[in-house]
């Protein structure tokens, strides 16, 4: 009888202390997610992956603590790149989709399959699940937006640079604009400092077409089955005159790979290039197996006029065409596409209209100069100082017909001129992002 009393008693005691001792745990555990977002404000990172390790043992699906440690391995210095990378890819994995941080994941993610593994097909994936999550997201937006700048497809990147302009802070918005300048007119010098990161190039800034070669060629290498590496590498050798070697380049890849046909990025790049060498019968054949779902672009529009006004001499559907891909960039700058309209005009028989297509073609090479451009970059380089004139900027949006960049351009300024005189001047949206960089 005392034995049972005495053996119950243990148990008793050892139940008390386990529950003491898992009641302390958890505690213990709750507090290390505290010190280790303390420690990672310090940069800290070892330590603090140390406490989000514990932490975790107790709390394995609190996706913050996962961002945390997938922070922690990316940032920190001292750990082999690999590890960090792995780390970071295993950590971000276990946030699903429906937490509160899965668009944060996936941006992260896309980050690192982007710019550390040189994967834009996988990152772009990434980047628009983020923006299914959350279509505030602005690293998400900002993210697509480079990515399409480094993939030959900057003038797809409107959507993208407006709506980090809508998310930004006010006092942030001229340096979205700036870098959205940078996009339009300079799309390959525009991101010299992601080059480096990727590690396309090293310190010395090279040219721009072998930088653009370079990070084609890593992106092949990085997913030698999707097509984006390689039409981007065509458009590559298109953009330096080497025609038949891009389309002897896009068709050896089209069987290797098996490209999509209906991919409205290959069929422009394939269209374009079969027209400039006369293969027009080749370039209908290929514009037939167009998306029905991927219409309103320049790419399309312009291809369409090409076709009818090229092959079929349909004259009066293609200067419709041409006008739909005049309203999208880079149409209004285009002035060799405007050369075309002007042509087609003349053999519909609409001389004056055509006569004013040439005034503006002849208006266009006057205003895209390489004096007014560094005129420009000159003023936009000291902006960070100075807001001398910046009224320019203004002025040369509204002359190529471009009034929401104008318009922005006038608010972004007043705000800056109003703040300048106020410096204790708040901004109402702190929590948003900001491209200043």
């Amino acid at each position: 009888m005392k034995w049972n009393l005495f053996r119950a008693t243990l148990v008793a005691a050892a139940a008390i202390m386990a529950f003491v001792g898992g009641v302390y745990a958890v505690y213990f555990s709750g507090s290390a997610l505290q010190r280790a977002q303390r420690l990672g404000d310090f940069e800290i990172w070892n330590k603090c992956r140390a406490e989000l390790s514990r932490y975790l043992v107790f709390h394995p699906g609190d996706s913050q603590a996962h961002l945390l440690f997938a922070e922690s391995a990316i940032k920190d210095l001292m750990l082999d790149r690999d590890q960090a990378l792995k780390l970071a890819l295993e950590h971000l994995a276990y946030i699903p989709d429906v937490s509160s941080q899965g668009a944060a994941a996936r941006t992260k993610e896309a980050q690192i399959l982007f710019v550390q593994f040189r994967s834009p097909t996988l990152a772009e994936s990434k980047f628009r699940r983020a923006l299914q999550l959350d279509s505030d997201h602005f690293e998400a937006w900002f993210g697509l937006w480079k990515l399409l700048t480094q993939t030959e497809r900057w003038h797809l990147a409107e959507d993208a640079v407006w709506n980090c302009y809508r998310l930004s802070r006010p006092d942030s918005r001229l340096f979205v604009l700036r870098e959205w300048y940078m996009t339009q007119f300079f799309p390959t010098t525009a991101n010299f400092s992601l080059d480096q990161a990727m590690g396309i190039v090293g310190d010395q800034d090279p040219n721009a077409d072998i930088s653009d070669g370079l990070r084609y060629h890593a992106f092949v290498r990085s997913e030698p089955q999707s097509a984006l590496g390689k039409v981007c590498y065509a458009r590559w050798l298109y953009r330096n005159r080497q025609i038949d070697e891009a389309i002897d380049s896009l068709n050896t890849n089209a069987k290797e790979v098996n490209f999509p046909s209906n991919d409205p990025f290959y069929l422009w790049t394939l269209i374009e290039l079969l027209s400039l060498r006369g293969e027009l019968d080749e370039a209908k054949v290929a514009f037939e197996k167009w998306p029905n779902d991927y219409r309103q672009s320049f790419e399309y529009w312009s291809s369409y006029a090409t076709i009818l006004d090229d092959v079929e001499q349909n004259y009066e559907d293609a200067i419709p065409a041409y006008y739909q891909a005049l309203s999208y960039w880079p149409g209004p700058i285009d002035w060799s596409l405007r050369s075309k309209l002007a042509a087609c005009l003349a053999r519909a028989g609409q001389t004056e209209k055509a006569e004013q297509e040439r005034v503006r073609v002849n208006e266009l090479e006057m205003l895209l100069t390489d004096d007014n451009f560094r005129r420009q970059r000159e003023i936009l380089a000291r902006m960070d100082d100075s807001l001398f004139g910046m009224e320019e900027i203004v002025e040369f949006y509204k002359s190529i017909e471009r009034p929401k960049e104008a318009a922005s351009w006038e608010e972004a300024l007043q705000f800056a001129k109003e703040a300048s005189k106020d410096p204790k001047r708040s901004s109402p949206d702190s929590n948003r992002g900001s491209a200043k960089s």
